[in-house]
C-alpha cells in the first residue's frame, strides 16, 4: 500500500550483508498472508521467491526464523514456492522461463535474490541491465509484480543521493517503479542510542523510497536484530545520519574535537593541581604567578603552550 501496485518492479537496494534477504523474507511472509511489512498493508497474494545466492538448508532456516517472530501460522507456507538457483547458472531470460511455466498464468508476486546472479552482462554496461529488466517485465506482462534485489558498490555510498548509491549502470535507478535504499546509520557509540545497539549485538538502517506512482515517503529508521528488521517507534535514531554522509562525517568531527578538547583540558588541569601540591610541599603560597612558573616550565612533559598570568586567572574563576 502506497509503494508497490500489482504488474510494477520495486528493487531493495543495500551494502553487502546488511540483511537484505531477512528483510526481502519478511516481505514474502506480509504478502502471503496479507500483512504489514514495516507499516504497510500488503495485498494478499502467491509468492515465488527465487533464491539465488543461500543455501536451500541456509535459506529455509532463515524463513522459519522469521516466520516464527512474526507469529505467521505454518499453513501460510501454502501461499509460497521457493526456486533455490544456487550454483544452477540461470540467466534473466531462463529464470524467467521456468517461473511463467511453473506459475502456469497464475499472476504472483516473484522476488528475485539477488539480481547480479541472472546478469549476463557487465553490470555497469546500460544495454545489458535494460535486457535485464526486459526479462523481468515479462513477468509483469504475465500478471506479475517483481521485487528485485540489488548491492551497492564497495565502500562508502552516503554522499549519494539515494537513487545514485546501487552498483552498476544509472539503468538500476531508473527502470523500477520503486526503489528502496537501504542505508547503514552512523550512530554515536557513547550515546543512548549507540549504548543501547551495542547492549543487544544489534544495527540500525534507514530505509529511504524513492516512487514513481505515489506521494512521497519519509524514510524510516529500522533496527536489525540480526534476523529482523524492526521499526524505531520510539524515535531512537532519529538524531543518527546515513554512514559516510557530510552529517556522519561532520558529527564525527565533531566529536573528535570534543575528545580532543577534552583531553587537552584534563592535561592542563592536572598540570595546574601539581603546581598547586608543589607549592604547598614547598610551603609557598600557590599565587597565580606562582602557578604560571610552574605550569611553563613544567608544560614540555604535557605537550601543552605556554601560559600568562590571566589564561591561570581565567581558568580559576569562580
Amino acid at each position: 500500500s502506497g509503494i508497490l501496485r500489482e504488474r510494477q518492479v520495486m528493487l531493495i537496494a543495500a551494502p553487502s550483508k546488511a540483511g537484505k534477504t531477512w528483510l526481502a523474507v519478511a516481505l514474502m511472509w506480509a504478502l502471503a498472508t496479507g500483512g504489514e511489512w514495516l507499516g504497510a498493508r500488503c495485498a494478499r497474494t502467491r509468492v515465488v521467491y527465487c533464491n539465488m545466492e543461500v543455501s536451500p538448508a541456509s535459506f529455509a532456516n532463515r524463513c522459519e526464523a522469521v516466520r516464527g517472530e512474526m507469529g505467521i501460522p505454518h499453513d501460510a507456507a501454502r501461499m509460497v514456492d521457493v526456486l533455490s538457483g544456487r550454483g544452477a547458472g540461470y540467466d534473466a531470460n531462463r529464470l524467467v522461463e521456468a517461473v511463467l511455466v511453473h506459475l502456469g498464468g497464475t499472476p504472483a508476486c516473484v522476488v528475485v535474490d539477488c539480481l547480479y546472479a541472472i546478469e549476463t552482462g557487465n553490470e555497469n554496461d546500460a544495454e545489458a541491465i535494460r535486457a535485464l529488466f526486459a526479462e523481468l517485465n515479462r513477468l509483469t506482462r504475465a500478471g506479475c509484480s517483481v521485487v528485485g534485489v540489488h548491492h551497492f558498490p564497495k565502500g562508502s555510498s552516503g554522499m549519494k543521493a539515494s537513487v545514485d548509491r546501487m552498483a552498476g549502470s544509472s539503468v538500476f535507478a531508473r527502470a523500477p517503479d520503486a526503489l528502496l535504499s537501504l542505508d547503514p546509520l552512523d550512530v554515536d557509540p557513547r550515546g543512548e542510542a549507540g549504548a543501547e545497539l551495542a547492549e543487544q549485538g544489534y544495527s540500525a538502517y534507514r530505509l529511504s523510497f524513492d516512487l514513481r506512482d505515489f506521494r512521497p515517503r519519509r524514510p524510516i529508521d529500522l533496527i536489525f536484530t540480526g534476523t529482523r528488521f524492526v521499526r524505531d517507534v520510539g524515535g531512537l535514531l532519529g538524531g543518527a545520519y546515513i554512514k559516510g554522509s557530510p552529517q556522519a562525517n561532520g558529527a564525527h568531527s565533531g566529536r573528535a574535537n570534543a575528545e580532543r578538547a577534552e583531553a587537552d583540558w584534563k592535561r592542563k588541569a592536572a598540570l595546574v593541581g601539581e603546581a598547586v601540591s608543589a607549592a604547598a610541599l614547598e610551603g609557598a603560597n600557590p599565587t597565580m604567578e606562582y602557578v604560571r612558573d610552574y605550569y611553563n616550565s613544567h608544560r614540555g612533559g604535557y605537550g601543552l603552550a605556554r601560559v600568562s598570568v590571566g589564561t591561570i586567572a581565567n581558568w580559576t574563576k569562580p
